[in-house]
């Protein structure tokens, strides 16, 4: 494949703003003292190792008017209370109907100005659609108030920005970030040919390019933007991103495309509707509604004559209302209703009838009366085919340059930055930033009698090679399993166990005979049907347990053996798939989980100028998943925290706990957590480690004080229950804790082609700490990995809490060992053979999270696996 680079229209590649730069480097090597009121340490200094290179970055800078003395914030307050799209319509109204100039709005709860004015008194506000010119006679009634909040300071952020002291301090930083994300996304929130998702998000309305995702959506590209801080500039980041919506037309039609050959499935089908905006056909001028749900018997049970429902997702039949009209009282089906009010025999009659009102009062109205309003973002769970579809849209074919190109085209006017319209921006915004970067050596990689392999491409071959070492000799047994009516394959367990065990052999795994427990192929009919497997294997002594299944099994078969195995017997387990030709590297990637779960180590990587002692520093990952979209409302949310239990990093056992509040992002019990991996530390190494180096997975960059607040106390309070007094008068253990964030819209693109891999991205182990990042804070962005598609996407790192790196001696740089620990990590992943995007100790802890998924009521593992890898 050729490699693209990422060429702007003049075709000059800016130099690194040299101001920018001696801003940087004057904050570093400033002598003031740390300031008493900040949250997190002051960057040491700069990474230097690795080869130079220029990037582009997705930003652009901006810069605010002269004549902007301040930003006057008022608080919105609606009542009755209103949210979401009603709150967003009330705020547009009430604002209509003021005399209020030279205002900006995020339509929930809070309004800009530049002026700082009196505020109005209460307003009543008659509701009215988007669609409707007047209000109906029985629209309800909202009253909406203003009240002064605060105002910021312009002049106190560009002081912060011009500040050449490393201990400067901006109370109201996020405050102002937050005002002026309210004037960017205002442009494109009041643009009518936009479509705005949350915050940031933007979507050309009926122009953006599409793709189906069949079962009723499709995939829609548009545009992200969000204002950050940065050293001695505001910036805005703009990155290309997707969104599911639902296909517009007939709510017959799209209900019955969601359906497919399953008709039965009524649950899944109202999740699935639910929330969605239609608007009925039946009437020449209607008003939108918004489906609450199916029909229910629970509806409207305290009105004085409440509907006869027959049961959940009846049908216009099945469905009776009270009648009261022209003297005639009688209950009436909705079948009934529609024939007699307006002619209309419903030829979809067996459809269930949707509920447009809401439980207490209940509106009933057949699918095949009703539209569904275009662009509408689905906030469903897409299932496996939507997301591989989703995907392939969002990479497919598009390489870094052609994002890189489209935000530079089209991104910034969607957004709202390329007209100059604003009331904010003195001249508008039409280039991307470069920014400096470095490509760091790959740290050392090596087998048993320390034979290091040769890397290519970040990855390598485990040909020729054996584990580092080898796990421990415990019983293992292969099952056959196939679902009742398909064809079993009489060959596959004997295909499969003689070319694993050649595996475990090439690759040094010390291994027992597999113990027989059926003679043949099990056929399962119901989930029931797997425990007495594993029943005979506990009476075996089995250890770990193979099943191989003639077909891909669905994922809730998956999590049923995951549950048993993990949960309830105390027998490891991996699930293999038949129909694969059981290839030497698909059974390679099988024996580095086997070896995993036998407790083996299967790298060693040697990292390059780490400046920590690994004998004594665990490493922990956490992180913590919440119910996916889509998911039951009784689904907790799960924290998993894993370890490295001595020097060599190959093995990481875990703990699982369900949070005591769904949705909450710190963990509730973590000194229990930390103390478990401690102690196993200890059984290990006769002794406590004196570092502690966390990475903190799963957190919003508006909770990063919280994990100080909330967490560090008690990763504290775990360590003074156990660590000898000795010990702790001694300041042990040093505590780190660096967040991993993932989930964010910075990318790079590469501005030569010798500094491009092979998919047109920044060559692996790409660092970036300058440029898009704030000196005064210690942050940097590693992208230690190749993508496989697409435009590559860094781990953002933030060191939130640092005591490990303090004081390092002359010549030692604590900011470029900590990114050479990190980057090590990378290749540390025992399932893997070749860097992976985040550091080992987060992508341990979210499959952990992942693993917890498959019994989400269930968080205590067996005895006999709580101290080994069972979840890899």
């Amino acid at each position: 494949m050729a490699i693209k680079i990422y060429r702007p229209p003049s075709g000059e590649i800016p130099a690194y703003n040299k101001d920018v730069e001696n801003k940087e480097n004057a904050i570093i090597n400033s002598t003031s003292g740390p300031s008493q009121n900040r949250d997190f340490p002051i960057r040491p200094a700069y990474g230097f190792q690795g080869k130079v290179t220029t990037l582009w970055a997705n930003y652009t800078e901006i810069q605010l008017k002269d004549n902007l003395p301040a930003f006057h914030r008022y608080t919105i307050a609606i009542k009755p209370e209103s949210k979401g799209k009603k709150a967003a319509q009330v705020i547009n109204l009430f604002l209509k109907e003021s005399s209020l100039k030279d205002i900006v709005t995020d339509f929930r709860s809070t309004l800009l100005s530049r002026t700082n004015f009196e505020c109005p008194g209460p307003k009543p506000i008659s509701y009215r659609d988007e669609d409707e010119k007047e209000p109906r006679k029985d629209a309800k009634k909202y009253t909406v108030t203003l009240s002064y909040d605060k105002s910021l300071s312009v002049s106190d952020l560009n002081e912060y920005l011009s500040s050449k002291e490393s201990s400067k301090v901006y109370l109201l930083k996020d405050e102002m970030v937050h005002a002026l994300n309210i004037f960017v996304n205002y442009s494109s929130k009041t643009n009518p040919k936009s479509v705005t998702v949350g915050d940031g998000k933007v979507f050309d309305r009926g122009n953006a390019e599409s793709n189906n995702l069949t079962r009723g959506l499709k995939a829609v590209r548009g545009f992200y933007a969000s204002v950050r801080l940065a050293t001695s500039r505001l910036l805005v980041n703009v990155n290309v991103t997707h969104a599911a919506f639902y296909q517009n037309g007939s709510l017959l039609t799209l209900a019955a495309t969601y359906q497919g050959n399953d008709r039965r499935d009524k649950a899944s089908l109202e999740l699935f509707l639910k929330r969605l905006r239609v608007r009925p056909t039946h009437l020449k001028s209607s008003r939108i509604r918004t489906i609450f749900g199916f029909a229910s018997n629970k509806d409207g049970n305290k009105l004085g004559h409440p509907p006869r429902v027959k049961g959940f997702a009846a049908n216009s039949k099945q469905v009776e209302f009270w009648w009261d009209k022209e003297g005639e009282k009688k209950y009436i089906s909705v079948y009934d209703y529609f024939l007699r009010e307006y002619r209309m025999a419903l030829k979809n009659w067996g459809e269930p009838v949707i509920n447009v009102g809401n439980l207490e009062n209940p509106t009933y109205l057949p699918l095949e009366t009703c539209t569904v309003l275009p662009d509408q973002v689905a906030k469903t769970k897409l299932d496996r085919d939507q997301i591989s579809k989703m995907i392939k849209f969002a990479v497919g074919g598009r390489g870094p340059d052609r994002n890189a190109g489209d935000i530079q085209l089209k991104g910034f006017k969607a957004v709202g930055l390329s007209s100059n319209n604003s009331s904010l921006v003195r001249s508008p915004c039409t280039i991307l930033i470069t920014v400096p970067g470095r490509i760091l050596r790959a740290p050392g990689v090596s087998y048993r009698n320390k034979k290091t392999i040769s890397l290519k491409k970040g990855g390598w071959s485990l040909m020729e090679v054996q584990f580092n070492e080898s796990g421990d000799r415990k019983k293992w047994a292969c099952v056959h399993i196939h679902m009742s009516g398909e064809r079993a394959i009489n060959n596959q367990p004997n295909g499969f166990k003689e070319q694993f065990q050649k595996e475990l052999r090439n690759n040094g795994v010390a291994y027992s005979n597999p113990i027989s427990l059926e003679e043949g192929a099990v056929e399962v009919r119901r989930y029931e049907d797997i425990e007495p497997i594993f029943r005979k294997a506990v009476g075996k002594g089995v250890f770990l347990l193979i099943f191989i299944f003639a077909q891909k099994a669905s994922s809730a078969w998956y999590n049923y053996i995951k549950q048993l195995g993990d949960t309830k017997h105390g027998i490891a387990t991996i699930c293999v798939v038949g129909q694969h030709d059981f290839s030497p590297q698909y059974v390679a990637n099988i024996t580095m989980k086997f070896n995993l779960k036998m407790g083996g180590n299967n790298q060693f990587v040697h990292f390059n100028q780490p400046s920590l002692d690994f004998s004594e520093t665990m490493i922990v990952g956490i992180d913590v998943t919440h119910p996916a979209t889509g998911s039951s409302t009784e689904a907790p949310s799960i924290a998993g925290m894993v370890a490295s239990v001595d020097a060599s990093l190959g093995q990481w056992p875990a703990v699982i706990r369900r949070q005591a509040v769904k949705g909450q992002e710190m963990v509730s019990e973590l000194d229990d957590m930390l103390k478990s991996r401690l102690k196993l530390w200890h059984k290990n190494n006769k002794r406590y480690p004196k570092n502690i180096l966390v990475y903190r997975d799963g957190v919003s960059e508006g909770q990063f004080k919280k994990v100080l607040e909330s967490e560090l106390p008690l990763l504290r309070k775990a360590c003074r229950d156990l660590y000898p007094a000795s010990d702790q008068n001694r300041g042990l253990p040093k505590i780190s804790v660096i967040i991993v964030v993932k989930r964010h819209h910075t990318r790079f693109y590469p501005t030569i082609e010798k500094d491009a891999d092979e998919k047109s991205n920044p060559k692996m182990g790409t660092v970036v700490d300058r440029g898009v990042t704030e000196a005064r804070n210690w942050d940097f962005f590693l992208q230690a990995h190749e993508a496989i598609q697409g435009t590559a996407r860094p781990i953002h790192y933030f060191v939130a809490h640092n005591e490990i790196f303090q004081g390092m001696g002359p010549g030692q740089n604590a900011a470029q060992s900590l990114e050479n620990v990190t980057h090590g990590l990378c290749y540390a992943y025992g399932r893997a053979t070749r860097a992976v995007s985040v550091c080992t100790p987060a992508y341990y802890a979210d499959r952990v999270c992942d693993r917890a998924r498959c019994y989400p009521d269930i968080t205590e593992i067996h005895k006999e696996l709580k101290d080994c890898m069972f979840y890899i």
